[in-house]
């Protein structure tokens, strides 16, 4: 294909068919408020019209609960379609918002029918009202638009990236007076770093996180290291059977922990015994 017949500039290409996408999963969002509105209105009205045992089956508490329950279905899917549509508007780029308001809404809907249909009784089944025949199409919102499974494996890598900041691990220590782990603030940084010191990192991490391995990221929370450095280290330790290595596809060290042995050569065992004293002895494992 020769250049003049390029739309948008070069590259640009992966971001003009996702603008597609999120723009297609919002416009499948907001098809699905008008029926499941529709439906909630055809239950409310039906059920206070239907006298059942001296009284409108409106004032059963049971199907006051489902009609809330419809209620917040609703209201929640619009908040996240008119949302993402919002940041579309502000020429966002609305990935995880209109991934979550297609995969929410379109489940959403095919959990407020069944309940429309039910709060109706008989009469909702048949097809004399139109309430079973969005039933019908709540299937097929689960799939159009990106089935709800790569919904969730979009939201997954892209929730990952745009949350990175908010899921970060947080630094853990054990409290002076309670003597048990807890979250902390960040913590102040090693200024002469060595093998010693990297193990006595790790042997930290593990009296609060047992079993747990230590990220990249983590260990460099503790020290101001570039990481080839902390790659040598890490792996003279390797060798040294003090650490244990866990290497990402691309081979690149992406986590470490001590060994048993690294472990003792760090710290004494009481080091990492941190139960205190006020802990029942049953409570222990």
């Amino acid at each position: 294909m020769s250049e003049e017949n390029r739309l948008g500039e070069e590259g640009d290409g992966w971001k003009i068919l996702v603008d597609g996408l999120n723009f297609e999963r919002n416009l499948f969002a907001a098809g699905m408020l008008g029926p499941m509105r529709e439906a909630i209105r055809y239950a409310v009205n039906y059920a206070k019209r239907r006298i059942q045992f001296g009284q409108p089956t409106i004032d059963y508490q049971v199907n006051q609960f489902k009609i809330a329950d419809m209620i917040s279905k609703l209201q929640t899917a619009r908040l996240l379609t008119y949302h993402s549509a919002h940041l579309m508007d502000m020429k966002a780029d609305p990935v995880m918002e209109a991934t979550l308001a297609k995969l929410f809404t379109s489940e959403a809907y095919g959990e407020l029918m069944p309940e429309a249909i039910q709060v109706m009784g008989g009469d909702g089944w048949t097809r004399f009202y139109p309430v079973e025949g969005f039933a019908r199409d709540s299937k097929g919102n689960e799939i159009g638009a990106g089935t709800s499974e790569v919904m969730r494996m979009v939201l997954f890598r892209w929730g990952l990236k745009a949350m990175a900041e908010d899921l970060k691990m947080p630094p853990r220590r054990v409290h002076k007076e309670l003597g048990v782990p807890i979250s902390t603030t960040k913590p102040s940084t090693i200024a002469q770093i060595t093998e010693a010191s990297v193990l006595e990192i790790l042997a930290r991490n593990y009296k609060v996180n047992p079993g747990l391995y230590m990220s990249r990221d983590d260990a460099k929370e503790w020290m101001q290291i570039e990481d080839d450095e902390l790659d040598k280290l890490l792996e003279s330790l390797e060798v040294k059977g003090l650490v244990k290595l866990y290497r990402d596809r691309r081979g690149r060290i992406a986590l470490a922990r001590a060994t048993y042995k690294g472990l003792k050569k760090a710290k004494p065992l009481e080091y990492y015994q941190w139960f205190p004293d006020w802990v029942k002895k049953e409570k222990l494992f």
